[in-house]
């Protein structure tokens, strides 16, 4: 079972860096780091990371696979060529 992933604003991820790492590592915790109420980094253990770079690179390939064959919505047939802006 995954740990669930604490939020954190950054101030505190600055002032607390070695305890985050601590658990981390220790317990397998993950960490959404906040600027602003806003997310701008997830702090995560190595094995997980690791997991989710293979999902993430799988899923880039299979986007780009779509984008070359063209994707279907019915009547219409959208190429690479029509997600491109053309303004």
């Amino acid at each position: 079972m995954r740990a669930p992933i604490k939020t954190v604003m950054v101030t505190e991820a600055n002032q607390k860096f070695s305890r985050l790492i601590q658990e981390v590592e220790r317990d397998g915790v993950s960490f959404r780091i906040l600027r602003r109420g806003r997310p701008i980094a997830l702090l995560v253990p190595e094995t997980e990371g690791g997991r989710a770079g293979e999902e993430r690179k799988a899923a880039i390939a299979e986007m780009k696979r779509l984008l070359q064959e063209g994707i279907s919505l019915g009547r219409e047939h959208l190429g690479r060529k029509d997600f491109h802006d053309r303004s």
